[in-house]
């Protein structure tokens, strides 16, 4: 038996940087692991998978968006998804 498919987020074209984020694709403020990774892929096109935020969170990786720890829920607040997306994006040709 194989499981359900998850539906996805609607596709739509990154934020250029420095660009306002538009509130209005359906993503609250306060995001679940899986929510954050759809969230990052529908508005910056970073793909990012649930389990690969968590293992970002540990300290010996590290280099993830900032989160918040509600007893054992991860909680990620969509402005800190924002600036840790607007670092992890650059111009081209920077090298």
């Amino acid at each position: 038996m194989t499981a359900p498919a998850t539906p996805r987020a609607p596709a739509t074209p990154a934020v250029p940087r420095g660009a306002p984020v538009p509130a209005a694709l359906g993503f609250s403020a306060r995001l679940s692991p899986p929510d954050a990774s759809r969230y990052l892929a529908a508005v910056w096109a970073i793909r990012r998978t649930p389990k690969t935020l968590a293992k970002m969170r540990c300290v010996s990786v590290g280099g993830g968006p900032a989160f918040q720890k509600c007893g054992r829920d991860v909680i990620y607040q969509r402005t800190a998804l924002d600036a840790w997306a607007n670092e992890m994006t650059r111009e081209g040709g920077d090298g």
